[in-house]
């Protein structure tokens, strides 16, 4: 297949290369807190929706030693995935994140089938009516649409377009969402500290009326199937009970909560919930007894906040709570004091019979699927290639960001003291910027930063290249940028066309060598990346190394990669040095004869040692060459070019200063720049004389 590039038909939105730093492929932990959990009960799948950007599935078999079985990843997110309902029968799952965008999943295959980009802030919440199956979404643009999934299962490349319905009237960012299984009633709480309800079978779908009686924002709300009652809790760390009907609080509790309530879960037939928030307990309570009556029960005690909660089997005897941390665990519901009646199954009979106060005491986890500890932290070295990073448990490592990998564990340490131990003298230009908001290592490569990674051969002792050839000189210097992106796109076709050399007379092409990538190292194959716009953040496409010759994967990158990355990659375009400049003079305790004294401005690649400095100095500015020019003699600097052993004798007898520190030997202009002239204006200052004690 061949491959061409228009670079007129470039999109005019800037675009970055963004790739996360992962330790093994097809990882089945989440690596941050679990924000939503869905259970499918005919096929007993668990699916997890983490801070970490990526839907998990489980496979839940309670009759073997292994519980929980990682089924798949379904991954395309670039940021939190807030919310996630089943719908179809749990063929399908709809996604809410932080990203802006609702996607529509094939639950068995793991495949993103559609992206929806209707919102313009992050999308938080979603609600789902099973017999019309319709979803809703909202977010912090205040807005709320109204899906048809039947309609978003039928959308293809060449049929992209949906119409959505809006409801309006909300004023503040929505956190919480809930409909009826029939669709005809939406509730939605906020940051306003109200709920609005909306009849969806209106035509202006406009609110019909606000439950007020919250004091903070309502952070889950939930309603029955026949539309008359609804529950809601609050960062202001109540339950509220409402009567749709009466359109008025008619309970209010506390069970137990002394922070904010931040998820509600209730059994099908309204008579208990379960609640769980800042506090890290999870509260059973019984919405048939008055709250005075104080009867609820503690089912659960966790080690973080507790973010989402879902009944583990079909007779709710069980529910899997997800936290701010990255496990998610299953806890036993305490048995009711009463049996209902024989031959019922609590399934049937539902949650109406009383719940008794107990003692404050949980029993443990039945069953814990285990998370990876998220970075918390994170420095960026100054040679600008590692960053060390703490996580939630106060494990330091070091990372790799050259070859994009975990490089050392380095344990419970201090982090702030193994940054002054990882510190060394020398300068790198910022070249890539990183987050850790969804728990991993994420790193961002831009046009404008990433070309200025120049370093010098020297201070890489490790890079070697694989393949080495008198027409392929060794480089003094290498760009970090470039290499790096070489080995994310080594098995792109049009990156892997073999180097040409040309006659440098005639320009002809005399031979071909076949590099791979970038001729140094390669990247973990498993390594994603994502090509998206600088601005707005949004993802315009998400790709795997390994996966990069595919068909299809090799034509989108070929449409969605910048120009700056396609010079860089396939036509091998070099960026171009930093000059720096500088001053150069002799210092006043200097007792040479200098030819030339005066005070010039020069210019010099950024990256120039200090040897070649005094070597400049030894050779034009202190040796002139006296010559004949037929009307007399004359004198000149650097008349005749001196052998390396003379300037390296030379060298030896010299010192250069800045701001009278003496500089050594391999220390470059850049870093001199940063270090030493640091804090002062203008232009660099250098200042050379004769060694005390030459070496």
């Amino acid at each position: 297949m061949t491959y061409q590039r228009n670079m007129a038909g470039q999109p005019k939105a800037k675009r970055m290369i963004s790739f996360l730093i992962r330790e093994q492929p097809d990882d089945p932990h989440h690596h941050n807190g679990v924000n939503a959990l869905q259970y499918d009960f005919t096929d007993n799948r668990l699916f997890s929706a983490g801070r970490d950007g990526v839907i998990r599935v489980w496979k839940i078999n309670e009759n073997t030693s292994r519980v929980s079985t990682h089924l798949h990843a379904m991954e395309h997110h670039t940021d939190w995935v807030n919310d996630i309902v089943l719908c179809c029968n749990g063929r399908n799952v709809v996604s809410a994140s932080s990203d802006c965008t609702v996607k529509v999943w094939n639950s068995n295959r793991g495949f993103c089938m559609s992206t929806l980009r209707t919102h313009k802030d992050y999308v938080k919440c979603l609600a789902y009516a099973k017999d019309k199956e319709q979803v809703v979404s909202g977010g912090f643009d205040r807005q709320i649409f109204l899906w048809d999934v039947r309609r978003l299962l039928q959308l293809t490349a060449n049929n992209n377009t949906i119409n959505t319905q809006n409801l309006v009237g909300s004023r503040e960012s929505i956190y919480s969402l809930a409909m009826n299984s029939s669709g005809t009633v939406c509730i939605a709480g906020s940051s306003e500290n109200v709920l609005r309800v909306w009849d969806t079978r209106a035509s202006d779908l406009h609110p019909i009326f606000k439950l007020k009686g919250h004091s903070d924002n309502i952070k889950s709300v939930k309603v029955s199937d026949d539309a008359t009652l609804a529950v809601s809790g609050s960062s202001d760390g109540t339950i509220r009970l409402w009567s749709l009907g009466e359109q008025r609080c008619i309970d209010t509790y506390r069970a137990g909560h002394d922070d904010s309530v931040w998820s509600l879960l209730v059994d099908p037939h309204f008579t208990t919930v379960y609640s769980g928030g800042r506090d890290r307990r999870l509260f059973q309570s019984s919405l048939k007894a008055p709250s005075a009556d104080g009867q609820f029960s503690l089912v659960a005690e966790e080690s973080h906040p507790i973010l989402s909660m879902q009944f583990g089997d079909v007779h709710r005897s069980s529910i899997w709570v997800g936290t701010t941390a990255s496990h998610i665990k299953k806890w036993q519901i305490p048995m009711p004091q009463q049996d209902g009646p024989p031959g019922v199954e609590p399934s049937e009979q539902g949650d109406d019979r009383p719940v008794s106060r107990r003692s404050l005491d949980a029993a443990a986890p039945i069953h814990t699927i285990e998370g990876k500890p998220a970075i918390v932290q994170y420095h960026i070295l100054n040679n600008k290639r590692h960053i060390l990073t703490r996580d939630v448990n106060g494990i330091v490592a070091k990372w790799d960001v050259l070859l994009a990998c975990k490089s050392e564990v380095l344990g419970a340490v201090d982090f702030d003291e193994e940054v002054k131990n990882n510190f060394q003298l020398i300068y790198v230009p910022t070249w890539f910027s990183v987050d850790v908001k969804t728990g991993e290592l994420c790193i961002h490569l831009e046009d404008s930063d990433c070309v200025q990674s120049w370093v010098s051969t020297k201070d890489v002792p490790d890079l070697r290249r694989r393949v080495v050839d008198e027409d392929l000189p060794e480089p003094e210097k290498v760009n970090y940028g470039t290499l790096l992106l070489q080995a994310l796109l080594e098995k792109w076709p049009p990156a892997c066309e073999p180097l040409k050399i040309t006659d440098p007379d005639t320009g002809d092409v005399v031979r071909r060598i076949q590099l791979v990538g970038n001729n140094y190292f390669s990247v973990p194959p498993f390594t994603t990346f994502i090509v998206s716009e600088v601005q707005t953040a949004k993802s315009v496409g998400r790709f795997q190394v390994r996966n990069c010759d595919g068909e299809t994967e090799a034509a989108q990158l070929n449409e969605f990669l910048p120009s700056w990355v396609f010079g860089l990659v396939v036509l091998r375009n070099l960026p171009k040095f930093h000059k720096l400049p500088f001053f150069l003079v002799a210092h006043p305790n200097c007792t040479l004869k200098v030819f030339n004294g005066k005070k010039d401005r020069l210019s010099a690649n950024d990256l120039l040692p200090v040897r070649k400095v005094l070597e400049h100095v030894w050779e034009k500015m202190l040796h002139p060459v006296e010559h004949s020019d037929g009307g007399g003699s004359s004198t000149t600097a650097g008349g005749g070019a001196m052998s390396q052993e003379e300037l390296n004798a030379g060298v030896e007898k010299l010192e250069l200063l800045c701001n009278d520190t003496v500089l050594g030997l391999n220390m470059d202009l850049r870093t001199i720049k940063h270090f030493v002239w640091r804090g002062n204006s203008g232009d660099l200052n250098l200042m050379f004389k004769q060694r005390s004690n030459p070496r």
